[in-house]
């Protein structure tokens, strides 16, 4: 017995889809170049850069999709099952003999999309003596056959999920009455204070929208006296009480249609349920805080020493982050609360890099509170925030620009001046539009009109490839003239 499984359409489309989004990118990048030498020049490094990765890229999915078209994705026969490698898809071959396998569980992935994910489930392999390391688990999405390698792989190994499924279902045997706030299960049916559905009268039971992780919420349809349909909606908590009234619930009613995901989601304990919550919060506010906070934050590193403890932080936090993700979804016998655990040490080595960053650098703090008060319209008392880091760090650039802006901001357009000046004459390249226009905008409000002329074609001459410089000094000249 020897079957053979190839790569999915589904498959096929997501690479032809990026094939395309990738040549696309590539034909305009000549354009995009055009318009970047007139713009700022000093980036055009960067953007080829990217331009030779994203080419790189389109080649090895081109090559892969040819690849693809007559590749063997699975082979199963009487002794094994083995995952042949498509280059980009499955890197090396993968193989395990029927009797290293205890069976298999499906679960079911979150992401969904027509013509794309049309099919949720996930097979894993459960090994009798698991490696470490060692993971078989195969999208059924990327089989051209889905079912019939499902009936092929039952046939070898039994499915522990409905094992798992069963098992919760008869948690509650023997148990009588169940209460969970004004809900009550009894012998008769399912009570809300005092009406009474009886079991045979309940038609589906369904999550209330979508569980992403713990327990969610449930939908119980049912026909009432008078005929039409009604629906009832249980709100969950992450408790055993919760747990055992759905399992009640859901074994009861044997004849409704019950929602796989209901069962699915109340598998794990209540402290499994509440880790997975963890995780999924503590995961979003280190992305969140790497995205947003850290671009921001890094300006306050005025010495190498701050930066390195900022930096080291980062670093801590996203190999525990990895780590943390290998441990929820690609080890055999995933541990929740370990996983949890480990992501709340990678945020908190996030906040500690954070903390030392400040604690190494102390003008950051006086450099915050200045941004602060700038932000709440106070620049009197953010000059002297500035002004305090200014005397440790007289050269800086960034400090000469805060502490000019201030100045301005107070109509001390003298020392506004001096301050961009003094910055410019230090660098004259790496400046925005908005901000270097500081310095003949003071000029203007100080009446020396014609000085201020002389400082726009000066810059205009600095930043002749930078449109929007050419374009703001043009219109503080043109003002001028009226």
């Amino acid at each position: 017995m020897k079957q053979l499984f190839y790569y999915s359409d589904a498959v096929k489309r997501q690479l032809k889809l990026v094939v395309v989004l990738s040549s696309l990118a590539n034909l305009s990048l000549w354009p995009v170049l055009i318009i970047l030498r007139r713009i700022n020049a000093q980036i055009i490094p960067v953007y080829l850069l990217c331009g030779v990765m994203v080419l790189l890229l389109t080649m090895i999915m081109v090559f892969t999709f040819i690849n693809l078209k007559k590749k063997t994705f699975i082979e199963v026969n009487e002794e094994e099952i083995r995952l042949r490698p498509s280059f980009i898809l499955s890197l090396t071959e993968r193989v395990a003999r029927w009797e290293e396998l205890e069976g298999f569980e499906i679960g079911e992935t979150t992401i969904r999309g027509k013509g794309l994910f049309n099919d949720p489930r996930v097979v894993q392999l459960i090994f009798k003596d698991p490696k470490p390391r060692q993971t078989f688990i195969i999208a059924l999405y990327s089989v051209d056959q889905p079912d019939e390698f499902l009936s092929l792989l039952q046939e070898q190994i039994p499915n522990l999920t409905e094992r798992k499924h069963q098992a919760f279902l008869r948690e509650t045997e023997g148990m009588g009455e169940i209460r969970y706030g004004p809900w009550r299960l009894t012998a008769e049916g399912l009570h809300q204070n005092f009406e009474m559905v009886p079991w045979d009268r309940i038609l589906t039971i369904r999550t209330r929208g979508k569980v992403l992780a713990g327990y969610g919420g449930v939908r119980v349809c049912f026909r009432s006296e008078n005929g039409p349909e009604r629906e009832w909606v249980i709100a969950p908590k992450n408790n055993q009480t919760y747990r055992s009234f759905v399992s009640r619930l859901v074994h009861s009613s044997s004849s409704a249609d019950v929602s796989r995901e209901v069962i699915t989601m109340m598998i794990p304990t209540p402290k499994e349920s509440r880790a997975q919550l963890g995780f999924v919060f503590l995961g979003l506010f280190a992305v969140a805080y790497i995205y947003f906070l850290i671009p921001i934050l890094k300006g306050y590193a005025m010495n190498l020493a701050a930066f390195i403890a900022m930096v080291a932080g980062l670093l801590s936090c996203l190999v525990l982050m990895s780590v943390s993700v290998h441990m929820r979804y690609r080890q055999q016998k995933p541990s929740m609360v370990r996983a949890t655990k480990l992501m709340a040490v990678g945020n908190f080595m996030l906040i500690i890099g954070t903390a030392l960053m400040f604690a190494l650098s102390p003008s950051a703090f006086q450099l915050f509170k200045g941004d602060a008060w700038m932000a709440a319209e106070r620049p009197e008392k953010a000059r002297i925030c500035y002004g305090t880091v200014l005397n440790k760090y007289p050269e800086h650039l960034e400090i000469l620009y805060k502490n000019a802006r201030a100045a301005y901001a107070m109509e001390d357009y003298e020392a506004c001046f001096n301050l961009m000046k003094k910055a410019y004459i230090k660098d004259s390249k790496n400046w925005r539009a908005e901000s270097i226009s500081l310095l003949p905008e003071s000029l203007i409000q100080l009446g020396r009109d014609e000085e201020a002329r002389l400082w726009c074609r000066r810059i205009m001459e600095d930043h002749r490839r930078s449109n929007e410089v050419q374009r703001k000094m043009g219109e503080i000249l043109r003002r001028m003239e009226e």
